[in-house]
């Protein structure tokens, strides 16, 4: 069993238009008011996935990571909502 894929969102920068945005590796859809971006993470120096909008819109990310067939796959995350 090897890691094929592991993002802590910790080298991309805020904002779309920065450096190197979250965009960069992974696929955004921003649909109506809703815009996903990188924010402050859990940690000191550390950045997260932010996901701010409202019901009357849907916007993703994602991202690809094997071009293999993958017969299992393991998925870690944690969520914080501030509102809901």
């Amino acid at each position: 069993m090897a890691a094929i894929f592991f993002d802590g969102f910790d080298y991309y920068t805020p904002g779309n238009t920065s450096a190197l945005p979250i965009t960069s590796r992974w696929s955004v859809t921003n649909a109506g008011s809703s815009a996903i971006t990188v924010a402050t993470g859990r940690y000191p120096n550390s950045q997260a996935m932010s996901m701010t909008g409202n019901s009357s819109a849907f916007s993703n990310s994602q991202v690809m990571f094997s071009s293999s067939l993958l017969t299992t796959i393991t998925v870690g995350f944690s969520a914080r909502f501030t509102a809901y």
